[in-house]
């Protein structure tokens, strides 16, 4: 319940800031992914993959945002420890979701 409360509030606080430009939401988001990624990845392991693309994506769209390509590197990064898990088969969706937001990541 945690990890999940975690998740919705990292989320809700990427949307806040891609409609108002407003970074330290996205900090904050970064913030609250972090904290549920570390807490899932021993809990709740199958919840990692998808909770390290949610902290990539708020580093992607900071990076973006601020034009900083230190959080981009960091978005790839994240993006690529969510792929290093061995439970969610290569054809998997979200897998190839995961490795789509990585590519796009690295093409900016």
């Amino acid at each position: 319940l945690w990890v999940a409360a975690n998740k919705h509030v990292g989320t809700a606080l990427v949307m806040l800031a891609r409609r108002s430009g407003d970074r330290t939401r996205l900090d904050e988001a970064i913030a609250a992914f972090e904290s549920a990624a570390l807490f899932a990845r021993d809990s709740v392991p199958e919840q990692w993959p998808g909770l390290m693309n949610s902290l990539a994506i708020a580093q992607w769209t900071k990076g973006s945002l601020a034009r900083d390509p230190v959080a981009v590197r960091q978005a790839a990064d994240s993006f690529r420890k969510a792929l290093e898990d061995t439970r969610t088969p290569p054809g998997d969706r979200d897998r190839v979701r995961i490795q789509t937001n990585l590519g796009s990541t690295l093409i900016e």
